[in-house]
């Protein structure tokens, strides 16, 4: 279903209700759960970035509670976070676009074109 909305061009940011089909946010009491079964020992001292990533983040509460649950271990969290939905990407950019390290993009990946860091584009065989 997904696809086809992709495909017709009808999956776009401020679509409203095609926007709101697929917001389905995880519990966070599911986000702890998962997070408290990660070892994270032999991290601790390191002082390299801890990459975590919600390219669906919806209002951003999942990915914000990974990136404190890291944080509060003393590790240095990276996050990267998208999300089409205007709305709730606004609600996230209030939130925590003041954090260090909380990477935040409003984008369709489908639709997203790479470049060269001089600004050439990739070319097929690349």
């Amino acid at each position: 279903m997904i696809e086809n909305m992709r495909m017709s061009g009808d999956w776009q940011v401020g679509k409203g209700a095609i926007a709101d089909l697929c917001y389905c946010p995880t519990e966070l009491k599911i986000v702890n759960l998962e997070m408290s079964k990660i070892d994270f020992s032999e991290l601790e001292g390191n002082e390299n970035l801890i990459t975590m990533a919600d390219f669906s983040g919806g209002d951003g509460l999942q990915i914000h509670r990974m990136y404190e649950y890291v944080k509060a271990k003393g590790l240095n969290p990276a996050a990267y976070y998208n999300e089409m939905h205007t709305t709730r990407f606004n609600t996230a950019m209030e939130r925590y676009s003041h954090l260090d390290n909380f990477n935040m993009v409003n984008t369709d990946f489908f639709f997203l074109k790479c470049r060269h860091k001089n600004g050439n584009a990739y070319k097929k065989e690349t």
